[in-house]
């Protein structure tokens, strides 16, 4: 019986492994999903084109004013570009000044 048990056991540990990847390769698709549309909206917000020749890697580059050698050290360190310019452009500085007046859309 114990065997039985355990190698039931052995079973659902596999099947649970299993259900585990699966999930982390969905999440996995969902956020680069999220993460291509975020560069896509920031990259319309810049007014910035992905020139025919140039990738979108080098388009978003362009956009945040940097090299794409930059960009790629960026992203290799955990570092959110998006982020990392609006706060040094003072975009977010500037979207709390206009919450705290009032004046900032709410919808």
């Amino acid at each position: 019986m114990r065997q039985r048990l355990y190698h039931r056991l052995q079973q659902l540990e596999t099947e649970s492994a299993r259900v585990h990847s699966l999930r982390d390769c969905r999440d996995g698709r969902a956020a680069l999903e999220r993460a291509r549309r975020k560069v896509d909206l920031f990259l319309r917000f810049c007014g910035v084109v992905q020139g025919e020749m140039e990738s979108k890697r080098e388009a978003f580059a362009r956009a945040l004013g940097i090299r794409p050698r930059e960009l790629d050290q960026l992203m290799l360190a955990g570092i959110d570009p998006i982020h990392k310019y609006f706060v040094e452009h003072r975009v977010l500085e500037e979207i709390g000044r206009r919450k705290a007046a009032g004046t900032w859309p709410s919808g």
